[in-house]
């Protein structure tokens, strides 16, 4: 059952998210590698920061990120990094609500200050709907 889940719920991000991204693609094609390349750095760095963190931090924990001393810049950039991989990750999947949404807003903006209005609209949307 975990199994079907699982696969149900990566079926549906996929329909979801990667579709429309794709039909609003000047070129569709290269969403399979785009999509390829960006798993597998966001993988290699997951990994590697997995890897690293548990080597130095040894002792059993909920995560690695408790364990990192606050008032060294390496530990200060990695919780920055984290950070912003999340802000950024989560704009992806808000790609969705703003196709829906822009629409009707689209025609009540200026027309030579739509694509800015269009980019403060989705960054806000991300800050105010993250917690």
């Amino acid at each position: 059952m975990p199994v079907y889940c699982t696969i149900f719920l990566f079926a549906l991000h996929n329909m979801c998210l990667l579709m429309p991204l794709e039909n609003s693609m000047k070129t569709p094609d290269h969403l399979p590698t785009i999509l390829a390349i960006s798993m597998t750095f966001s993988s290699t760095i997951y990994l590697l920061f997995g890897l690293f963190g548990y080597n130095k931090y040894i002792n059993p924990c909920d995560t690695v990120i408790k364990n990192l001393p606050l008032d060294e810049p390496a530990a200060q950039a990695v919780k920055i990094a984290i950070t912003l991989s999340v802000m950024f990750g989560y704009a992806i999947h808000y790609f969705v609500p703003v196709s829906i949404i822009w629409p009707q807003i689209m025609g009540k903006v200026n027309e030579d200050k739509r694509r800015i209005f269009e980019i403060v609209f989705r960054i806000g949307g991300v800050i105010v709907t993250s917690k």
